[in-house]
């Protein structure tokens, strides 16, 4: 369900025009208003209660706490620990977002 805005109706028109310059099938109108839909996605923005948010913070300060136990057992460094767990969720961000390096 596109649902789309009188503006980003005109936004796929304007690219539709630019793309029938050459020809075009109606794979390449699903193909720009899918564009269009994962631009408005990648830039929402979201709402979220104070209350939830400091639950959400409560629970990932806790996590950074019990990951630093885990890594300073027998004598582990710690620091070095959360800082490589950090390091992998990045990595998996970037990797689910889509981005490279």
């Amino acid at each position: 369900d596109w649902n789309l805005s009188d503006d980003e109706l005109e936004t796929v028109m304007q690219r539709l025009d630019d793309a029938f310059v050459y020809g075009a099938c109606d794979r390449v109108v699903s193909d720009i208003v899918n564009e269009l839909m994962e631009e408005k996605r990648v830039n929402r923005l979201v709402t979220v209660p104070a209350v939830l948010l400091e639950k959400v913070m409560v629970m990932a300060g806790s996590e950074i706490y019990r990951l630093h136990a885990v890594g300073s057992e027998n004598g582990g460094d710690g620091d070095a620990f959360v800082r490589e767990e950090r390091e992998i969720m990045r990595v998996m961000r970037q990797a689910l977002d889509g981005e490279n390096g």
